[in-house]
């Protein structure tokens, strides 16, 4: 815990002895695990409500097991999520264009500049090299808008995270947050399989609890 008064050691002793009796211990994290923040009375506090606790038969089936605390955002608890196993499995792609880059000139010229390079090649040929040239230039244009949400998002986890509460900068942080994931919104609905007239995607729980972050 960080910040606010201090609560005696003698008041945990019913959870210890809980713990202690159904065999639960932490689940080896990562992150920050001071998971909550907010005020109490006029005290800004950092601790940790949230846990994910396992025992010792669970721990011998998922030895690879781990708990990650991720980043303050719109909520003031921090997400937990836990893998059974860290390996992660990748499954192939197929081509999908960018809508975003519709209104990018250079993105225009370069598309031409492909066409008019291949003259020799069969239209097949060249829509194939055009293909690529638009796949590596959304690639690009992909990884520099997540590099900015990343920032952006380690910027207000530390800004959450500071026993010096900036409102203003938070609020910053948030409405720069707010409009980088509207920015990719539409990327990520057209390569959403599962996207439908509810228009489920991964952003949409963000936008609805961006509100929150000001209370």
């Amino acid at each position: 815990k960080s910040g606010g008064t201090e609560r005696p050691e003698s008041s945990f002793s019913n959870f210890r002895s809980f713990l202690s009796t159904c065999d639960l211990f932490d689940l080896k994290h990562t992150g920050n695990f001071l998971s909550w923040r907010g005020k109490r009375h006029s005290h800004l506090v950092h601790c940790r409500l949230d846990r994910a606790m396992v025992n010792s038969s669970w721990s011998d089936v998922f030895p690879n097991g781990r708990s990650h605390c991720l980043q303050l955002g719109a909520s003031d608890h921090r997400p937990l999520v836990s893998t059974f196993d860290s390996i992660k499995k990748r499954s192939s792609r197929i081509f999908r264009y960018d809508r975003r880059l519709r209104e990018n000139e250079d993105v225009r010229k370069l598309v031409t500049q492909v066409w008019n390079e291949n003259q020799l090649l069969p239209v097949s040929g060249r829509i194939s090299k055009c293909r690529h040239a638009i796949s590596a230039c959304s690639k690009k244009f992909h990884i520099n808008s997540k590099e900015l949400i990343t920032k952006t998002k380690a910027a207000l986890d530390s800004a959450l995270s500071s026993s010096l509460a900036d409102d203003n900068l938070i609020a910053q942080l948030n409405l720069r947050l707010l409009k980088a994931y509207k920015a990719e919104e539409e990327f990520w609905r057209q390569r959403s399989r599962l996207y439908s007239g509810r228009q489920k995607h991964k952003f949409f729980s963000f936008l609805h609890e961006v509100p929150q972050s000001s209370q």
